[in-house]
């Protein structure tokens, strides 16, 4: 273990933790080890540490790769037994290598990565890129131009009770200056952006669509892909009506079964004790049915 490291280290406080973490990819090793310690300066804090006993003398270049993958199962799997956790567990690891000759591969991960190394490691290290669409105006997003569209439908998605009428308000000259130009790949651009908006909007969007396809008149190939599109979407529909109606008809079958059994074990209650009491009272009395329904009953047989 690291000098820099070991210091932070109770090495009085090691625990073995279960085998539960023992990885079914590494099972080419022998032996694999996962025990947890404390920190000297944080006395309610673990840390992890694994250690893996190799016991073959294969060299493994990507042994480094394979063990962030095993590292971050390893953090998964706290996470979900600990679920209150407030952070991640930090997860030291040591390999134990015994081959015939010295150990060659790299043990640093961005090595893997030859030439993008320098771009790898202020990836894999700096914070990743957000964009909040909350912070950008709808007019910056306009001045996109097309992928401004698809900006702005991402903006205002949980709007799904308003966002095709918010998006036919304010992008319909644009798109039509757009289909106008005919660019390369708009077709399937156009199409993946409608069947977005459809399956995020609460909105009716038969009414849209149909507004949609009249203004892809103007460029031939989004409309017939458009028409394409309208017919799927309209025989999904009909195939989702049909399958409601077989669902529908499937419980008030089943309802309608349970009712006859229920109703063929109240009988064959009320005969066996009809045949042997011959007093529709005392019947009544002892199935808990009341005097009509038996009555009803032994009159149906």
């Amino acid at each position: 273990m690291p000098t820099s490291i070991r210091s932070y280290v109770n090495l009085n406080t090691l625990t073995l933790e279960p085998g539960s973490f023992i990885d079914k990819e590494l099972r080419e090793y022998e032996t694999d080890i996962l025990y947890s310690v404390q920190l000297n300066k944080f006395n309610k804090k673990r840390i992890y540490t694994y250690f893996l006993v190799e016991h073959t003398s294969r060299q493994d270049k990507w042994l480094s790769f394979r063990l962030i993958k095993y590292m971050c199962r390893i953090v998964d799997q706290l996470k979900k037994q600990k679920p209150r956790l407030e952070g991640l567990p930090l997860i030291i690891p040591l390999i134990c290598y015994n081959g015939k000759r010295a150990y060659r591969p790299s043990t640093y991960v961005f090595d893997l990565f030859n030439e993008l190394k320098p771009i790898a490691e202020k990836v894999f290290t700096s914070p990743f890129k957000l964009v909040d669409f909350n912070l950008i105006a709808d007019e910056q997003i306009r001045k996109h131009r097309w992928s401004g569209l698809m900006e702005f439908c991402l903006k205002h998605a949980k709007r799904g009770d308003l966002l095709l009428s918010t998006v036919k308000a304010a992008w319909h000259p644009i798109v039509v200056k757009l289909l106008e130009r005919r660019e390369e790949d708009i077709d399937e651009y156009a199409l993946s952006l409608i069947n977005y908006m459809l399956e995020v909007s609460a909105e009716d969007g038969e009414e849209f669509l149909e507004e949609f396809l009249q203004l892809t008149r103007i460029n031939p190939e989004v409309e017939r892909k458009m028409l394409t599109m309208k017919q799927q979407l309209e025989a999904k529909a009909r195939w989702q009506g049909k399958q409601e109606g077989i669902e529908q008809g499937i419980e008030q079958g089943r309802e309608q079964g349970i009712e006859q059994g229920i109703e063929r074990g109240k009988l064959v209650i009320i005969k066996n004790l009809y045949n042997k009491f011959r007093d529709i009272n005392q019947v009544a009395a002892l199935s808990g049915i009341e005097s009509k329904e038996v009555k009803r009953l032994l009159a149906k047989n």
